[in-house]
């Protein structure tokens, strides 16, 4: 490595193009294995000043650490989160719900970087109960609402499903990239690192999750299998529940007329009926 840097292509390079490689912005990390915790640090220059050793670094967004647990980033994501449903409710609380759903789709659900965790995180249950609050937010429901109504209202995936669903849909795209080495690495994750690496751990998650083969997991018709996983429990009374509902919230929103034999505080219980209703 020391030779990478120093000799063969970081200094040859910046002195053929002119450019200066800023020490300061990169950083050097040791991943050993958990029997080996006593590692010496060797010192690694670029353009002769030393790189500082770290234990944890934000890469493209992702934070990564050296003991390669993702509890961290999912904590980190989580606030983000809570702190961008806060702007977005304090800036456009006089929006019906449906607009301000619309803006949080954009604005708070890219969960970038999400396909890189490991799905059976603890913090995973924090994260999910962040969005969930948030959505109750966004529509203007009470905290108790139940959590099933949600997806429904929202006509989306659960959103533990979702991030499956997206780290699966990444592996795949990894495993038939045009790089080799993507190719080789997503492979031997999958088929031959299974619970030693964090790709092959997701795709076994992901297997006891949804009742499916391992040729299920890695092919398009995962989409459907997560899809029938999400909506199994549901009833067709729970759908026409939640139907009403999105019909109430119209109303109460003004974006409806409201009945002549109806009030505004009989929509409003309503509301409140079905938000509570098991």
């Amino acid at each position: 490595m020391r030779k990478l840097l120093n000799t063969c292509i970081c200094d040859d390079f910046a002195s053929e193009y002119s450019i200066l490689f800023n020490a300061t912005k990169s950083k050097c990390m040791i991943i050993s294995p958990y029997t080996r915790r006593n590692v010496q640090y060797s010192e690694f220059v670029v353009q002769g000043k030393p790189m500082e050793f770290v234990s944890s670094y934000v890469h493209f967004g992702h934070l990564i650490t050296n003991n390669l647990d993702d509890s961290c980033d999912i904590s980190q994501r989580r606030c983000d989160f809570i702190g961008h449903v806060n702007n977005l409710l304090c800036y456009f609380q006089k929006l019906c719900s449906a607009v301000k759903y619309k803006l949080f789709q954009s604005d708070c659900t890219s969960f970038y970087g999400c396909e890189l965790w490991d799905l059976a995180r603890d913090k995973m249950a924090d994260f999910c109960t962040a969005l969930r609050k948030g959505v109750r937010g966004v529509w203007n429901m009470p905290p108790d609402t139940h959590c099933y109504i949600l997806p429904l209202l929202c006509k989306c995936l659960p959103v533990y499903d979702e991030v499956c669903r997206r780290s699966v849909n990444f592996l795949r795209t990894c495993i038939s990239h045009s790089s080799k080495v993507v190719r080789c690495v997503a492979n031997y994750g999958i088929f031959r690192g299974r619970c030693d690496s964090p790709a092959g751990r997701n795709v076994l998650h992901c297997m006891y999750r949804y009742s499916a083969t391992l040729s299920d997991v890695l092919s398009p018709k995962f989409e459907s299998l997560v899809w029938e996983h999400a909506i199994k429990d549901i009833s067709i009374q729970q759908e026409q529940s939640v139907d009403l509902l999105r019909k109430c919230i119209m109303i109460r929103d003004n974006v409806c007329t409201l009945p002549d034999f109806y009030t505004v505080t009989d929509v409003q219980s309503i509301i409140l009926y079905i938000c509570s209703l098991g």
